[in-house]
């Protein structure tokens, strides 16, 4: 029997994850997602690791890697409406559990430093008003 290392992502609160915007669409409103897919939250954590740490930057590419190297192994997610002032809108609530499986051990330290941010700072938007809280925990679950 092996043992995988885990992370489990409780999603206590309602999460807003918001696709980036593309560039030449011109699509002005927000547009969020109602699965954790991997790269979202990634892409989210790894902006703002980058806004508050001075020297030591993420890279994109582990947004771009993140469906690879964080592959889903399983969730219990359901989509909810949130009301933010007068707007309502789609997000989701629930639980995930991510293998990581990357050769790269920075990737997989620097995905573990992002997902340990998450606990404390939340991820997606409007995190600032209790959205996104998150409960990042590593778990071992054996192979059968």
């Amino acid at each position: 029997m092996g043992w995988f290392r885990l992370c489990q992502g409780l999603l206590r609160d309602p999460t807003l994850l918001q696709y980036p915007r593309h560039p030449r669409l011109g699509v002005r409103d927000s547009v969020h997602a109602l699965y954790s897919h991997p790269v979202i939250p990634i892409l989210s954590l790894l902006r703002r690791w980058n806004a508050y740490e001075r020297f030591d930057k993420v890279g994109l590419p582990h947004a771009i890697y993140a469906p690879y190297e964080l592959r889903e192994v399983n969730h219990s997610i359901r989509p909810v409406t949130i009301s933010v002032g007068r707007t309502r809108t789609r997000g989701f609530i629930g639980w995930l559990i991510l293998k990581p499986v990357s050769r790269s051990e920075v990737r997989l330290r620097n995905y573990m430093r992002l997902l340990d941010m998450a606990n404390y700072l939340g991820v997606g938007r409007s995190t600032s008003i209790g959205l996104g809280t998150v409960r990042v925990v590593p778990i071992r679950l054996g192979n059968a």
